[in-house]
């Protein structure tokens, strides 16, 4: 049947082995032709052309192997953020099939600008996708080569705080909320989702112990989520409380009204958007080093370590 001339040069419709008819469309003969050789190699090889888009795959693969499997839900979380932000906008609305190696260097192009810790997750995201795209029979080949690596910049070398740096934090951040945050960290060396997650209830005056049991997820854009899958099995563990601590924490609760020690003025956890201004306020107090929350976590380890506790024993 000869190629028809409709609002392209040339046109024609195509009966597929699963039945349905596929419209081959170009402006020229020579591309006419190429496309249509692609299509007959395709069919070849198993692989029917289909009009799904990046974005409606990425959302089967992410419910398929991702929310379906056995994974952490900040793992989830972590996954989801990295499709959404930085690959979606550039390629969902592309047909899957469509997708070229060109499209995929634009986009870690635009991942390499930020840290080596999102680079290497938008290049997984993506060869994890593309690669079931191909199991699946929708794609001959993944547009993501084997040899493309992740650049970025290096994650910054972890430090800890003197403790002249520490008395410094708990000075200078005057914020009620944010101080008690850092008091926290600095005095148990709880994680950030830990303490976003410190139920009142956790936290024994009788015994002057703190109940590490919760954690917080805490998704872009959407309400934090509490739950009891810490992030190691070692997470569930009991903390001894310092006086000072446990001193600000029986003030600090006379003007809480939630179940939270932490949390936002009408008692729900907070946001990641609350917990970015609440860091804000802490990490003025130390402006020329690299001050994560996780710094505090890592000087409690460093600061037991030096004090003659076993390491092994430091969860």
């Amino acid at each position: 049947m000869p190629a028809k001339k409709y609002k392209y040069a040339y046109r024609k419709t195509i009966t597929l082995a699963d039945g349905k008819r596929h419209d081959i469309c170009a402006n020229t003969k020579e591309e006419f032709e190429e496309k249509l050789l692609e299509v007959q190699l395709l069919t070849k090889q198993g692989i029917v052309p289909t009009d799904m888009t990046f974005g409606e795959f990425a959302k089967i693969w992410f419910k398929t192997y991702k929310d379906g499997a056995n994974l952490r839900l900040n793992s989830k979380a972590s996954i989801k953020n990295t499709v959404n932000n930085h690959i979606l906008p550039y390629i969902g609305e592309l047909r899957i099939d469509s997708v070229k190696p060109l499209h995929i260097q634009r986009i870690m192009n635009e991942a390499n600008k930020l840290s080596n810790s999102t680079s290497s997750k938008v290049l997984a995201a993506m060869r994890s996708i593309f690669n079931a795209a191909v199991d699946n029979n929708l794609i001959a080949k993944s547009p993501v080569g084997i040899t493309l690596k992740a650049g970025g910049t290096p994650t910054p070398k972890k430090s800890t705080l003197d403790k002249e740096e520490c008395e410094r934090v708990l000075a200078e951040v005057k914020n009620p909320r944010a101080h008690i945050f850092a008091l926290i960290g600095l005095r148990t060396g709880m994680r950030r989702g830990e303490i976003v997650a410190l139920h009142w209830a956790d936290v024994d005056f009788e015994h002057h112990i703190i109940h590490v049991c919760h954690n917080a997820v805490m998704p872009d854009g959407q309400p934090t989520i509490i739950t009891d899958d810490l992030k190691t099995t070692a997470g569930e563990r009991d903390i001894g409380m310092p006086a000072d601590l446990e001193a600000e924490l029986l003030e600090w609760r006379k003007h809480s009204s939630g179940k939270l020690v932490v949390s936002l003025h009408n008692g729900k956890p907070l946001t990641k958007s609350a917990f970015r201004s609440l860091w804000r306020i802490i990490a003025r107090a130390v402006p020329n080093k690299h001050f994560t929350p996780h710094t505090m976590r890592h000087t409690y380890i460093t600061q037991l370590v030096e004090s003659g506790v076993d390491l092994s024993l430091v969860q």
